[in-house]
């Protein structure tokens, strides 16, 4: 699956960061169409990850690969939550019921 997508894709991702839990959905023929999991950060939130292969887009499987690992977070009473910038994905976490909470700062020390 890794293959297919665009490196931009796979870093705004991080599912290549995931190790456990991730949930898959498969295409009719077998093929891995998208993958979904999450990291615990402090607090007892579940930091999710989604992306699908672009061949399988517009399927629903990432939603399905979602919906599981969203049930799997709730079910360790983890707080879901989901970083969306692409509109893709930020429809997709409306679709889930997510809903938006305010904006996410990363800063990144440089060299003097």
């Amino acid at each position: 699956m890794f293959r297919a997508v665009p490196p931009d894709d796979l870093d705004e991702s991080g599912v290549a960061e995931l190790t456990d839990p991730v949930v898959v959905a498969r295409a009719a023929d077998g093929e891995i169409a998208a993958a979904c999991g999450y990291r615990v950060w402090p607090n007892g939130v579940a930091h999710l990850s989604v992306l699908a292969d672009p061949r399988h887009r517009r399927q629903g499987h990432a939603r399905r690969a979602a919906t599981a690992a969203i049930a799997r977070a709730l079910d360790e009473r983890l707080l879901p939550q989901w970083r969306a910038r692409p509109r893709a994905s930020r429809a997709l976490g409306w679709a889930l019921g997510l809903v938006e909470m305010g904006a996410q700062l990363g800063l990144e020390p440089t060299d003097p």
